[in-house]
């Protein structure tokens, strides 16, 4: 068993030539509690949408549509989003 620490991202292209990330993240309780939840926020205009699940012996992997722009970290630094921006769209 390979020890891997925190998520690893990979983006994808299926046989329609569509794009995808592949959210890698350890299999136990704190992934199941993740894909829960994007489960349940399925919808909410400013979640990324969860497509499907699978997972091998170490590792839970989520689907999630690839977007070209980067990740929210990224975006978060790049237009500085302040708290009170946050927490007006976190009341969803």
């Amino acid at each position: 068993m390979v020890a891997r620490h925190g998520p690893s991202v990979r983006e994808v292209e299926d046989l329609s030539k569509q794009k995808w990330a592949i959210k890698g993240i350890d299999s136990g309780a704190n992934g199941a509690r993740e894909a829960e939840r994007l489960c349940k926020l399925r919808g909410h205009p400013l979640i990324v949408p969860l497509r499907s699940t699978f997972m091998d012996a170490d590792r839970l992997y989520l689907q999630m549509p690839f977007y070209q722009n980067g990740n929210l970290r990224k975006w978060v630094e790049q237009i500085k989003v302040n708290l009170q921006y946050c927490m007006l769209y976190s009341q969803w």
